[in-house]
């Protein structure tokens, strides 16, 4: 530590002195203790850090630097917790010049030779490491007593091995003189043995592996075998499961089975043609009789399956068979009985109320009641409840075959779930209160686990992700991301964390997913007796019903934000909730069976049995129409076909719930005298041990340790999640180590402090978890820190032994917990760190693919808007080619139709000069013609006058003066 100095009073150690001496900083646990030893004066304050060198403390206060010394590194000085300093400490004299204190010898520890080797020693120096030495002779005796009392407990925990040992010691002698007497027995038996007695021997011996014909066939006793009906259904389940197996178990490990040409031979009796399956239906008529009145009560249940679209020829039946899209199935199981069969197949079909009462009443006829119908809610089927009359108010209709029978309808409580996420989601919820609720506490609280950055390793929310927010594509029809986001967990941590920026908000998601979670805990039960929320409906009816109300009650008062009715996911989950209610009722009291296990209410049967069809043909898992045909007509014959079929479709919440019914006609084709075994309800393998625990399973999903620093709430989920860890330790050591933890039902709340919160394994539990004892829980901090020490932060050691050398390494530390608990929990704990490793590097990888495309898409924008950028330069440089174009030609236009007009004007000038012309020249014509005509008119008139005047004159004597009569004679001549 640069610049540090011991804190001793009689030490001069420095920083940069001889460079052997290492500096220690006190931890808070023994800060207290460390000041003592320091021996400075009364009126001395310590640092914040205080730091003592290695010069005051003995080499048994070291641990072992393992990892190094494994590493082959330089070994370092890594100081215990507990060390406190015991070398050359010296005293303090006070009004004494300072002076170095000799120091003590080791060998012989002793109060004298504590004591300061000054001539005047002060009396409260002597008091004070009196008292010192009665305090560690106090604390040596209490530690004494602890030691003693586990030693006793290891003495008894011995003294009952001791005893169990000689137990199994007796046991073993007990069997041995019964293997004696036997070894005896068959020596007297005769040497010699007769073939009959071989054969039966054989036969005794093998009788449980092999069939009679087999063994016949392999001893030679026959060629050939008339292979019974159970043989056939065994040997077509191992065709089932492929032909390579079938040719393995035949060529390679030589055991007779019938041939292939047998099988199709045998198959091809079960005729499976579109509509209902007369055959199938069949074979239940005659299993009726052995089935009692109440294992024949039955729910019927409809889905489609996608197929691919083709077209086929059907050459047994000479037709032409699709294209189809969808085949449409239906499944009757038994309510109370372990059964199960499809009874109706056909493409592009959808369920109408025809088909269904049709069926209804050819069960009937063979003797089955349908009780319940159940379905999704996909847009064909909301049309068949609407042509039925269904609603949330009228769950029934009345049997076709029987005025006195109901049928009822349920939704398929998975499917609901599904949707109940998916408007969460997408919308959120308006409560019956006018609050709301949306999904932003949940992106708080997964952002608290995996936030990028600063994921944590070790989480109570260990299986959240960010894909249960998302739900993106495929994952929408994932039950199990439904139901873990609908979880008691989640409902617990937005309790306690309060994540997001409303913690009102986070209080009411969690109520809503609390109701919701108990509701699917009520309608997916598959066991009689468990939890009273996930026993069968009806054992614990009160609390069932309370919880089922405020279903009810959530679904009519709330809306989807934006919308101001019911959707039909609320319809479906009420329709439901009254549906169950009824039927519990009638069933009571009819057949005295006051409970109803709820998974037989919904299409899990379906889902399996779709899941079958699908795998049946490897990745080719949309079949065609005959391809369907045929993988139906197998699954119904093969025996035991359970076994062979693998959970992975969307809805199939629990790889491990599987349906274990049987198909009826595996056990029945061909076979019609035979009794079907009974199916018991009430099978005790069907009930669970309340003291299983809850949801203990080894972590799935986890995030990393953040180096830097933690939030208060990322701490706190931290301690939660190793709390978790060591409950499911000692849960696992329970009966051998029980001190390792309580179950959580046995804790008092008399035994918690009224101030201090439940731990997250009390609030989590409902009674079957283990809460760990203070003294494990420390013990478990100490353990991871130092798994962290020896493997890094975000790393692993890749060595031998990994699981052995990091419990050893932690037995040397913590020597008081069991070697098998500290193998146990490191093994957990480097499975937690591989996962997450996986996980993270999965995480970087996604991350940088995210900014690889990040960067390609960017690269594309930016391409993009160069390009638009040219496109708009092109576009500009056009639009201005074409403006200055259009301006050339306007003023082309301009300049033509400007002459064009002065043409016109001119022309118009010219024709109105013109006009003008002929006008005025018209004018003239006619001034002429009028001036002529004038002229004429005066000619005439002069003429008229003349010619009167002549006349007159002529009638007028002449003058008598010669000279007058001259001029008149002129001027008579002029005028004529």
């Amino acid at each position: 530590m640069p610049g540090s100095t011991c804190a001793v009073r009689s030490c001069t150690s420095r920083s940069g002195g001889d460079g052997v001496v290492v500096f220690h900083s006190a931890g808070e646990r023994v800060r207290e203790r460390w000041i003592e030893k320091c021996n400075q004066p009364a009126e001395w304050i310590p640092p914040k850090q205080l730091i003592v060198c290695s010069r005051h403390f003995d080499a048994s206060d070291y641990e072992r630097d393992l990892k190094n010394e494994l590493l082959n590194l330089p070994v370092r000085k890594i100081l215990k917790r507990e060390a406190i300093p015991s070398l050359e400490l010296g005293n303090f004299q006070p009004n004494l010049p300072f002076s170095f204190p000799t120091p003590c010898i080791e060998s012989t520890p002793s109060v004298i030779e504590d004591l300061p080797t000054n001539d005047t020693p002060s009396c409260a120096t002597y008091e004070e490491e009196i008292k010192r030495l009665k305090a560690e002779m106090e604390a040596l005796q209490k530690s004494s007593s602890e030691k003693i009392k586990d030693l006793e407990i290891q003495n008894k925990k011995m003294k009952k091995l001791l005893a169990d040992a000689n137990e199994s010691i007796k046991t073993l002698n007990l069997e041995k003189s019964y293997i004696k007497s036997d070894l005896e027995r068959i020596k007297k038996m005769p040497k010699t043995m007769s073939e009959t007695e071989k054969v039966n021997l054989i036969l005794e011996v093998l009788k449980g592996t092999l069939t009679k014909n087999q063994i016949e066939i392999m001893m030679g006793h026959k060629k050939f075998a008339h292979w019974t009906d159970e043989e056939l259904q065994i040997a077509f389940t191992l065709r089932y499961m492929g032909k390579r197996a079938y040719n393995f178990v035949t060529k390679q490990m030589l055991i007779p089975l019938p041939s292939l040409s047998k099988l199709h031979r045998w198959a091809s009796k079960l005729n499976i043609q579109p509509g209902n399956l007369q055959c199938v239906l069949n074979v239940m008529k005659c299993t009726a009789p052995s089935f009692e009145e109440t294992e024949r009560v039955a729910v019927l249940t409809f889905d489609e399956i996608k197929v691919r679209e083709q077209i086929e020829y059907d050459q047994k039946h000479d037709k032409v068979l699709g294209p189809h899209t969808q085949m449409q199935v239906a499944m009757v199981r038994g309510l109370y009985g372990k059964w199960k069969v499809p009874v109706y197949l056909d493409f592009d079909q959808k369920m109408t109320p025809e088909i269904l009462t049709n069926l209804i009443k050819e069960l009937y006829e063979i003797g089955y009641t349908v009780k319940v119908c159940c379905s999704d809610m996909g847009g064909g089927n909301q049309g068949l409840l609407r042509d039925l009359g269904i609603s949330p108010e009228k769950t029934w209709i009345i049997h076709p075959m029987d005025s006195k029978e109901k049928i009822y309808f349920c939704a398929d409580a998975p499917h609901c779930l599904k949707l109940v996420r998916n408007w969460l989601l997408d919308t959120g919820f308006i409560l019956g209160d006018g609050t709301t609720v949306s999904k932003r506490p949940l992106e708080a609280l997964v952002a608290l686990v995996a936030a990028p950055g600063n994921p944590l390793e070790v989480s109570s929310c260990f299986k959240l992700t960010e894909a249960h927010i998302k739900c993106e594509k495929t994952a929408r029809q994932s039950v199990r991301l439904a139901a873990q986001l609908c979880s008691h967990t989640t409902e617990v941590a937005l309790q306690r964390y309060l994540p997001g920026n409303d913690p009102d908000e986070a209080l009411r998601l969690s109520k809503v997913i609390g109701i919701i979670n108990r509701w699917f805990d009520i309608f997916n039960s598959y066991i009689l007796y468990s939890l009273p929320l996930k026993s069968a409906y009806g054992t614990s009816l009160e609390e069932q019903d309370k919880h089922l109300e405020k279903m009810h009650n959530l679904m009519s008062t709330m809306r989807c934000t934006g919308k101001t009715f019911l959707q039909i996911f609320q319809k479906a989950i009420m329709l439901s909730i009254t549906s169950l209610q009824l039927i519990r009722k009638e069933m009571e009291m009819r057949f005295k069976k006051p409970y109803i296990l709820t998974h037989r209410l919904n299409q899990d049967l379906l889902e399996n049995f779709f899941s079958q069809i699908r795998t049946r043909g490897g990745l080719h898992d949309h079949p065609s129409p005959m391809e369907a045909i045929w993988r139906v007509r197998m699954i119904i014959l093969g025996k035991q076909s359970g076994i062979v079929q693998a959970n992975n479709n969307a809805n199939a919440l629990e790889s491990s719930k599987v349906d274990g019914d049987n198909f009826l006609t595996a056990t029945a084709i061909n076979v019609i005298e035979e009794a079907v075994a009974e199916a018991d309800p009430d099978d005790p393998d069907e009930v669970v041990n309340a003291d299983e625990p809850e949801n203990y399973i080894p972590p799935e999903d986890s995030a990393s340790e953040n180096e830097l620093h933690y939030t208060d709430v990322q701490e706190e989920m931290k301690g939660d999640g190793i709390q978790y860890l060591a409950g499911w330790v000692a849960f696992k050591f329970k009966k051998e180590f029980p001190d390792l933890g309580t179950p959580t039902r046995l804790v008092k709340s008399g035994d918690m402090n009224n101030n201090q919160l439940p731990t997250w394994v009390q609030q989590l539990s409902f009674g079957g978890l283990m809460q760990p004892s203070s003294a494990w829980l420390e013990k478990a901090h100490l353990m991871d820190s130092i798994f962290n020490k020896l493997n890094g932060k975000d790393s692993i050691f890749k060595g031998p032994n990994i699981v052995a050398t990091c419990s050893r390494q932690v037995l040397r530390e913590i020597a008081d917990v069991p070697e098998k608990v500290i193998h146990t929990f490191i093994l957990q704990r480097t499975r937690i760190r591989i996962k997450f490793l996986n996980a993270y590097a999965k995480f970087r990888k996604e991350q940088e693919k995210l900014a690889k495309e990040e960067e390609k898409k960017k690269k594309e924008e930016e391409k993009h808007l160069r390009e638009q950028e040219r496109r708009k330069i092109q576009e500009e440089q056009k639009q201005r080619k074409i403006e200055e174009r259009a301006a050339r030609e306007e003023v082309r236009r301009n300049v033509k139709e400007e002459k064009e007009r002065k043409k016109a004007e001119e022309k118009a000038i010219r024709e109105e000069n013109r006009k003008k012309k002929q006008e005025e020249e018209k004018k003239r014509k006619a001034e002429l013609v009028a001036a002529k005509e004038e002229d004429k008119r005066r000619k005439l008139t002069e003429k008229a006058a003349t010619a009167s005047i002549r006349k007159r004159k002529n009638n007028l004597p002449l003058p008598d003066n010669p000279k007058r009569r001259k001029e008149v004679r002129k001027y008579n001549k002029l005028v004529n």
